[in-house]
């Protein structure tokens, strides 16, 4: 991959493609050997085919595996909802 950031191997994340279509936004997931992605976003960019790091501005969501995210009708924010914290503790 090209970019400054390097995307890890996960399982169980999503990727939610943002309002210019040409944008998909990366949030949680786990390794191979499930243990939690640190707390990043990154954005994938379909044209220049690279990975970068956001910077989440306010309350950023607890990290989880097996969540939904999707793009709310306004296109201007994420709503995450669901998945695990960790073993067994489920999100709401």
């Amino acid at each position: 991959w090209e970019g400054s950031a390097k995307f890890e191997a996960r399982c169980g994340h999503t990727a939610t493609v943002l309002a210019n279509q040409t944008q998909a936004l990366i949030f949680g997931g786990g390794d191979e050997n499930h243990h939690l992605m640190p707390q990043t976003v990154q954005v994938f960019d379909c044209i220049t085919n690279s990975f970068r790091h956001l910077t989440v501005t306010g309350s950023a969501p607890k990290r989880r595996v097996g969540h939904t995210a999707t793009l709310d009708w306004s296109g201007n924010r994420i709503v995450i909802i669901g998945g695990s914290f960790s073993h067994g503790e489920r999100a709401s």
